[in-house]
């Protein structure tokens, strides 16, 4: 993982740091859904993951353990998921951790 180090006068009272992370593009996709979406979620997960199967996501872990051992809160942006499925969304609950305290219903909104 490549990390960029920049410095950004935000307006705060004192220095702090954050992790930016943007556009993983989960493509998952199981039974529940229709074949149409599966095919998609295989057609757009090739092209994310570049030829390396897993790619995508496994930056996305290592993103995440990186926050995690640094201590760091995310600030994320871009498209999490690249569509809405049911795996989708559960990845993203078992990614970021903080989506448990929502409403079960919240983050399909």
């Amino acid at each position: 993982m490549d990390c960029v180090q920049t410095t950004i006068d935000a307006g705060a009272d004192r220095p702090f740091r954050v992790l930016h992370l943007s556009d993983s593009h989960l493509c998952r996709a199981d039974e529940r859904e229709d074949a149409r979406k599966r095919a998609l979620a295989a057609h757009r997960a090739a092209v994310f993951d570049e030829g390396v199967s897993g790619r995508a996501e496994q930056y996305l872990r290592e993103q995440l353990a990186y926050a995690d051992e640094h201590g760091l809160p995310i600030v994320y942006t871009g498209d999490f998921c690249d569509f809405v499925s049911a795996r989708n969304l559960e990845a993203m609950r078992e990614a970021l951790p903080v989506l448990e305290e929502l409403p079960e219903d919240t983050a399909a909104r």
